[in-house]
């Protein structure tokens, strides 16, 4: 027996208790994305009504602190990556804790995760499973962004960029919430812990942008790498690894830095 002994049998058992919850993830994810996109390209149907809207974005300070900066306004793809990349970052960094949790800290404390354990079980193949669904899922979201995007018109760079930008959250929020698990004795503490990794960045990502928007005097699309002084906030909240800064290095639909 190997310490990853029995993680295909647990993957199928949290595939089927999470079934439901994990389909509801997948629908509201991609259908949003899919669905803000659809509206841009109806509502903004030319370069100049889409450079009006981004401006007025732009030039509010509270928007851009909540939401960010419009980087590319010609394009309903640059304005739906600025709509969802924090919307469906957000969205997808809650379900990889929520669903790494529970088949780890919530599972041991219920006491289900120690009777599996009695078998035939190694140590690592609970989180394993874990984290292997959530990878799974997020994969399938991007997918289906992608193609949702291009379905709508969207180019197939930009389509595929801010797809896989997406994926690439749910992955690094599954590998903190497995990390988290092993740090803490309760699923409450866990959760807690592994949340602060997604509040703090983004409530430094804010003042960031907020800072920045100020320094350079005008309201601009300017990109993580463009004009303006970088206060320490906004280098810390603008890293590649980190959400939603990670959405927006890559720049989906404007340059789409892989």
């Amino acid at each position: 027996m190997t310490r990853f002994t029995g993680t295909t049998a647990l993957l199928r058992l949290a595939i089927r208790l999470d079934r439901v919850r994990l389909a509801s993830w997948v629908l509201v994810i991609s259908g949003i994305t899919i669905a803000t996109a659809s509206s841009f390209a109806s509502l903004y149907t030319d370069v100049a009504e889409r450079r009006v809207f981004a401006n007025s974005i732009n030039s509010n300070p509270a928007l851009v602190a909540l939401i960010g900066h419009i980087y590319n306004t010609d394009t309903t793809g640059g304005l739906t990556a600025w709509r969802m990349c924090s919307t469906a970052g957000v969205l997808m960094a809650l379900m990889s804790l929520l669903t790494v949790n529970r088949h780890t800290r919530a599972e041991e404390e219920s006491g289900r995760l120690e009777l599996l354990g009695s078998v035939v079980t190694g140590r690592f193949a609970a989180p394993t499973a874990a984290v292997v669904l959530v990878a799974g899922t997020s994969a399938v979201i991007g997918t289906l962004i992608a193609v949702g995007l291009v379905g709508v018109g969207l180019p197939a760079g930009g389509s595929l960029a801010l797809g896989a930008a997406i994926c690439g959250v749910g992955w690094v929020f599954a590998s903190i919430a497995v990390v988290g698990a092993q740090l803490t004795q309760s699923a409450r503490t866990s959760l807690g812990l592994t949340g602060a990794s997604l509040g703090v960045p983004y409530a430094l990502r804010a003042i960031g942008t907020r800072r920045r928007a100020a320094s350079i005097g005008s309201p601009g699309c300017h990109r993580w790498s463009g004009r303006g002084r970088r206060g320490p906030s906004q280098a810390i909240a603008g890293a590649w690894w980190r959400s939603p800064g990670s959405q927006r290095s890559s720049s989906p639909a404007s340059r789409s830095t892989w």
